[in-house]
């Protein structure tokens, strides 16, 4: 500021740089006003509008509201300082402000669009290349069924790595967004893809409710339209949460490399514990493979980039290519539900035989030559075939759980006949 006012006024270099030094060592009521409105804006602490104001007072002054919408003022920054940077800029008053105040100010709001739209434009490119990566498919199978093959959501791809840049605000954002927007193409239907307003609305949302400042209100939702799926484990985290402070949470994390298995709120505090997690049985994917946490690069509890390894991995590239949704399996035998350390003897007892079946099948010649349609029929039967001999030595394993498939057996002829 002292540099622009001192040479709008002209005179001599000598003036312009007397005046420059003025300014700067004693500035002006107006140029410390504007330094903090700028401050500000770049550290996303700009005071609300009418619709973020009422927002705030509703999460201030409603019992139980910071539960789900714990932060406010920064996320709706955030928002606001990306969609300028993108083709949502002329929606907003101040942008179209500035573009009519003409001079340094409109200056100012045509570079953050073009700035903004070609950093998506650029990230568009690298997702359809497959360096840049999106929320991926909204089918959770599908998704893990990517994650086992080393990739990871909202990433970049350097070299054989996986670097996370979701933490990166507000930039993520823009990349985010056009990284959905490209990966929409592969999990749409062609009516789907050709309507362009629906995709781009869909690729904001997907991004918007990744953040973990909205975590919080992303899940609420989901509990709301499907309660019996998701409220069991919506209370279990949200009490989780209260008992153990994030920065412990943290210390957990970072010293277990494993996800773990909870399925009540007392599991979840232990998951939460440092020590205490390593108490549980670890979470395993269907071919009773412990999942890790992933590693960060950097120290974990500071580190913003957490990175994945591609594994060169033929079968779990093949189950993700041939998008078959593969679940785990049920976690009830003869109406009993499991332990979670029998549903661990479960999984892997069923999991890591067919693992190591399929894993030679897939090398082999014939498979070359199978079309997609019996590769994928082929996949499932081997996982059933597995999961019945499991279920069989579970039943030899657990007296009580054969006692209550027999019973159940014998229920089901009779509501048959």
């Amino acid at each position: 500021q002292a540099w622009r006012f001192a040479h709008a006024r002209g005179g001599t270099a000598a003036e312009k740089a007397a005046r420059y030094a003025e300014l700067k060592d004693n500035p002006t009521p107006a140029m410390l006003e504007a330094a903090d409105k700028q401050a500000q804006y770049l550290t996303f602490q700009k005071p609300l509008g009418p619709g973020g104001r009422g927002i705030q007072q509703f999460a201030n002054e409603v019992p139980g509201a910071k539960l789900v919408i714990p932060f406010i003022r920064t996320p709706i920054n955030i928002l606001k300082f990306a969609a300028e940077r993108s083709v949502l800029a002329p929606a907003f008053r101040e942008w179209r402000d500035m573009i009519k105040a003409s001079g340094r100010q409109k200056d100012e709001a045509m570079a953050r669009l073009v700035m903004g739209s070609g950093l998506s434009a650029l990230a568009v490119s690298s997702a359809l290349d497959g360096k840049l990566s999106g929320a991926g498919p909204s089918d959770p199978r599908e998704q893990a069924a990517l994650r086992d093959t080393g990739w990871q959501p909202y990433s970049i791809r350097i070299g054989g790595t996986w670097y996370s840049y979701q933490r990166f605000e507000p930039i993520s954002l823009l990349a985010g967004v056009a990284a959905d927007f490209a990966d929409l193409g592969n999990y749409m239907t062609p009516e789907e893809s050709d309507r362009f307003a629906l995709n781009l609305s869909i690729a904001v949302a997907k991004n918007v409710t990744s953040k973990t400042w909205l975590s919080g209100l992303s899940d609420f939702f989901d509990v709301l339209s499907d309660p019996e799926r998701y409220g069991r484990n919506y209370v279990a985290r949200l009490a989780g949460s209260m008992a153990v402070p994030g920065v412990v949470s943290q210390v957990a994390s970072a010293t277990d490399p494993n996800l773990r298995e909870a399925r009540n709120i007392l599991d979840t505090i232990k998951s939460r514990v440092p020590g205490l997690s390593a108490t549980l049985p670890e979470r395993l994917n269907l071919w009773g493979q412990p999942i890790e946490r992933g590693k960060s690069l950097g120290p974990d509890l500071v580190s913003p980039v957490w990175a994945s390894k591609e594994r060169h991995d033929p079968l779990m590239s093949e189950v993700a290519r041939l998008r078959l949704g593969l679940t785990k399996p049920q976690r009830k035998i003869g109406g009993i539900e499991l332990s979670p350390d029998q549903y661990a003897r479960y999984v892997y007892m069923a999991g890591s035989p067919a693992r190591d079946y399929l894993d030679a099948y897939v090398a082999s010649p014939e498979w070359q030559d199978m079309p997609d349609p019996l590769k994928a029929r082929v996949i499932r039967k081997t996982l059933e075939l597995f999961r019945e001999r499991a279920k069989i030595q579970m039943l030899m394993a657990y007296p009580e759980l054969q006692q209550a498939e027999v019973e159940s057996r014998v229920q089901r002829r009779i509501e048959g006949r």
